[in-house]
C-alpha cells in the first residue's frame, strides 16, 4: 500500500483532482492507512489511521474555504499544512507554513498549477475590471483572444497524459513569449487559453494572435507525429470591446463564437484580418462543386459554414490534407457565380453517414468579401 501511495503522489502530484481521486480509490481497497501514508508523504507528519482520515477529509473542506472562487485544482499541500497549523495545531512552527506555503496558496488562487499562467477565475475577474473602466472608442483598444489546441485529445489518447501536460506547458511558454508587456494570458481550462490584449488595433490584435498560431504550428511537440494531421496546431477567436456597456460575459461569448468558427477549419484565427468590422460570414447549407487541381470534372458537396477566409463542406470523398482544390459556387444555389482556389486544412469522418467534413482555406488573394455577392446581406 505504501508503494502505491508513493506511486500515485509521484504520478499525479501536479494534478490535485486526479491525486485525490486515485487516493480515494486506493482507500476503498486498503482503508484509512492510505490517508496516513499520504499525509506522511505530503506534509511529513504521521497520524493514527482514524485520525489521518478525519484530518484528510477536514483539510479538503478547509481547502475549499481558503481558495474562494477557485475550482480547487491546485495547492493541496499548502492547504494541508495550513489546516494542520491553523485549525488543529498539529504543526507548531508557523514558519513552516508562512515562509513559503501560504504564499503558494495566494499564488494558487490566481494561477494555474500546471502552466503557471493565470487561471480562469482571475482572468474573468480582471476582464470585468477592464470592462468597467473602459469608455467607448472609435477604434477598440482592448481585445480578447480565446485559443484552443486542435485535436488535443488525440495527443492525450495516443501519447499519454504526461505528454499532454508537457505540450500544455510548452504552449503556455510560447503564448507568454508572443504576447506583449501588459497583456494578460491565462489557461482557461483543459487545452484552452485566453489572452487579454490591451491598447491594440484590430490589425495588431490579429498579428499577435497569428504570431502565436504560427509559432505553435512550427514548434516540435513530443508525439505529435502520431496525430492524424502529424502536427499539433491551435485555433483562435478574437472579440473586441466596442462600447462602454460591453460586459465581460458578452466579450467571452463573442470570442467563443469566433473560436467555434475557427475550429471548423483549424489552425486559423477568426475573424480573419481581411474581414470587415462586421464580419461577413454565415452558416449555409447549399451545393458547392469541387475538384482537385489536376482534375477536369467537378463533384458536388454540401456547404456547412462559409466565411471570407474559408469554407467547411461535407462530401463523400476523402482528400489528403494540404491538397489544392477548386471550388465552384453557382447560381441559383448561390447569389452569384464564382470559382475559388482553396487548400484542405483538415478532414473529419462523419461517423455513420459515409461523409467526410472538409475544412478548406481560400487562397489569400481570393478571400471573399461583400462585393463578391456570395456573402451579400450577411450581418
Amino acid at each position: 500500500m505504501k508503494n502505491s501511495v508513493t506511486r500515485i503522489i509521484g504520478q499525479y502530484g501536479h494534478d490535485d483532482r486526479a491525486l485525490i481521486h486515485n487516493l480515494q480509490l486506493l482507500h476503498e481497497d486498503h482503508g484509512d492507512g492510505v490517508f496516513r501514508e499520504a499525509l506522511k508523504e505530503l506534509v511529513g507528519k504521521e497520524f493514527k489511521d482514524n485520525v489521518a482520515r478525519r484530518y484528510w477529509e477536514e483539510a479538503l473542506a478547509h481547502r475549499q474555504k481558503i481558495l474562494v472562487g477557485e475550482k480547487v485544482d491546485s495547492a493541496l499541500r499548502p492547504a494541508l499544512l495550513d489546516y494542520l497549523h491553523q485549525v488543529v495545531g498539529e504543526i507548531a512552527d508557523p514558519r513552516i507554513v508562512e515562509a513559503v506555503d501560504l504564499a503558494d496558496i495566494r499564488n494558487a488562487s490566481i494561477c494555474d498549477g500546471l502552466t503557471g499562467l493565470y487561471n480562469q477565475t482571475y482572468f474573468k475577474s480582471f476582464l470585468e475590471k477592464v470592462c468597467n473602466q473602459r469608455f467607448a472608442t472609435e477604434d477598440p483598444a482592448t481585445a480578447i483572444l480565446l485559443l484552443d489546441l486542435d485535436h488535443f485529445k488525440q495527443l492525450n489518447d495516443r501519447c499519454g497524459h504526461l505528454a499532454g501536460d508537457r505540450a500544455l506547458k510548452q504552449v503556455a511558454k510560447i503564448i507568454s513569449h508572443c504576447i506583449r508587456k501588459g497583456d494578460v494570458a491565462a489557461r482557461y481550462g483543459g487545452e484552452e487559453f485566453a489572452v487579454l490584449l490591451s491598447n491594440v488595433s484590430r490589425d495588431q490584435a490579429y498579428s499577435v494572435a497569428d504570431r502565436i498560431r504560427k509559432v505553435i504550428e512550427k514548434a516540435s511537440f513530443q508525439g505529435e507525429h502520431l496525430l492524424d494531421r502529424g502536427t499539433l496546431t491551435i485555433s483562435g477567436g478574437l472579440s473586441f470591446i466596442l462600447s462602454k456597456h460591453e460586459s465581460a460575459e458578452n466579450l467571452i461569448q463573442k470570442a467563443d463564437e469566433e473560436l467555434y468558427r475557427a475550429k471548423l477549419f483549424r489552425n486559423v484565427i477568426s475573424p480573419h484580418q481581411s474581414e470587415s468590422r462586421k464580419a461577413a460570414r454565415m452558416q449555409k447549407q447549399s451545393i458547392v462543386e469541387f475538384s482537385l487541381a489536376d482534375e477536369s470534372t467537378f463533384a458536388p458537396a454540401i456547404s456547412f459554414d462559409v466565411s471570407p477566409f474559408g469554407i467547411a463542406l461535407d462530401c463523400d470523398r476523402k482528400i489528403e490534407i494540404g491538397s489544392a482544390v477548386r471550388l465552384r459556387f453557382r447560381h441559383p444555389f448561390w447569389p452569384s457565380n464564382r470559382q475559388v482556389l482553396a487548400s484542405i486544412r483538415y478532414i473529419d469522418e462523419q461517423k455513420g453517414t459515409g461523409l467526410f467534413r472538409l475544412g478548406l482555406q481560400f487562397s489569400p488573394e481570393q478571400a471573399l468579401n461583400r462585393s463578391d455577392g456570395l456573402l451579400q446581406n450577411i450581418a
